[in-house]
């Protein structure tokens, strides 16, 4: 009979603070929040298990206003030589959104992991998310990674431990691009490190051994003054 056992920690903290200050007085909200959780699933199975992996990696970046920023990295590797089986990688995406204008700004970032087929089974995920608001001017800042490492045994040892465990879609290990820093926001002034709608998308994928497979599905959009936006997927199997 099949026993699988799993463990998952997590930790999250947010804070608002409201201050006044600055070259024109005006008075600066900022709201953060950050989350990490770590998930770990292991099972014992019947001899005979296949040693099939597959695990996807994959997430979305999206911000809205007048100048913005989105970027999403996916870099995944897996290997299996007639033994064990053992893929690894990790998933960061990051949106930033700022307008100068009544119309505001919005971003959002998320990310995800998900091994089928998998017997061991770590994945870690965080998430961050800066908001600053000032007079008309607000900038939003959002980012999260996943990480994973998968491992299916050949014959025996471990059944599937949860095969479609997700890390949080909302993961992260990489912070975002710091357009504040923290002097900055506490004195209630802060200056434009970027200027248009700018998006970027890097997938590194390498699979080895018999019966291999990597997909990926990506886009990649700007629009001027108004959008940029990246979503990817990776999906690799090897048996």
């Amino acid at each position: 009979m099949a026993v699988n056992t799993s463990a998952m920690i997590g930790v999250s903290v947010s804070s608002t603070e409201t201050q006044s200050g600055g070259s024109a007085g005006e008075e600066v909200t900022v709201t953060s929040s950050e989350a990490t959780a770590v998930n770990v699933a292991i099972g014992q199975a019947d001899e005979g298990e296949s040693s099939d992996l597959q695990v996807t990696l994959g997430g979305e970046g999206t911000a809205v206003g007048e100048d913005t920023y989105a970027e999403g990295v996916i870099a995944i590797s897996a290997s299996g030589d007639g033994g064990a089986t053992v893929a690894s990688g990790w998933a960061s995406f990051i949106a930033i959104g700022q307008s100068s204008d009544d119309g505001g700004a919005y971003a959002v970032a998320d990310s995800f992991a998900i091994a089928d087929g998998a017997d061991i089974l770590v994945t870690t995920a965080h998430e961050s998310s800066l908001v600053v608001e000032s007079g008309d001017v607000t900038l939003w800042e959002e980012a999260s990674s996943t990480t994973i490492l998968a491992v299916a045994l050949p014959d025996a040892s471990v059944d599937e431990a949860d095969p479609e465990a997700t890390a949080g879609e909302d993961a992260g290990v990489a912070a975002p691009v710091p357009l504040i820093d923290e002097g900055g926001a506490g004195d209630g002034s802060y200056e434009d490190e970027f200027d248009g709608n700018l998006a970027f998308l890097a997938v590194d994928a390498v699979v080895i051994g018999d019966d291999s497979h990597v997909g990926v599905d990506a886009a990649v959009l700007t629009v001027e003054d108004q959008l940029s936006t990246v979503t990817a997927v990776v999906v690799t199997e090897i048996g």
